[in-house]
């Protein structure tokens, strides 16, 4: 089972409940798996995606997204300046960042900006790796945990 396989149950199971709230912006469950789902469409080859973003219905969307698309998600904080995130970045390597302001030192980007998507069926990778997540470096530089879609689930 993937991380992402939740939202589609959730989905499923009540696709008019509400699931996020961001401000005004408010989405029941229908609505944020086919975002997710058809942005996962667009992010199809990668194999680690980078999410440096705000705390959003787009940030949201965007890891579900990821997930979906059968990627390593490395969240990332967007409040980070280029010197915390040069190392980070450099030792991820992520295939592609989504970001949701000006990245000119982290490219290729893609933008969520309010769009919404459609399609694609989510598929198991319960053995694959979800995340890979930054510690907060206090001890010396940030390093970086993978964790598998079955450790998240747990």
């Amino acid at each position: 089972m993937n991380v992402a396989d939740l939202l589609a149950a959730a989905a499923y199971r009540r696709p008019a409940a509400e699931a996020l709230i961001s401000g005004a912006e408010r989405l029941n469950y229908a609505d944020y798996a086919a975002s997710a789902a058809g942005f996962a469409a667009e992010l199809h080859g990668a194999a680690r995606i980078a999410v440096l973003m705000h705390n959003s219905a787009d940030m949201a969307i965007a890891l579900w997204a990821a997930w979906a698309a059968g990627a390593q998600v490395v969240p990332l904080n967007p409040l980070y300046t280029q010197a915390e995130l040069g190392p980070i970045l450099d030792d991820a390597a992520p295939d592609l960042i989504i970001a949701d302001g000006p990245t000119a030192w982290a490219t290729p980007t893609a933008r969520v900006s309010g769009r919404r998507w459609t399609g694609l069926t989510l598929e198991p990778v319960e053995a694959e790796l979800a995340s890979l997540q930054y510690t907060g470096g206090t001890t010396g530089r940030a390093k970086g945990v993978e964790l598998t879609h079955a450790a998240t689930l747990a």
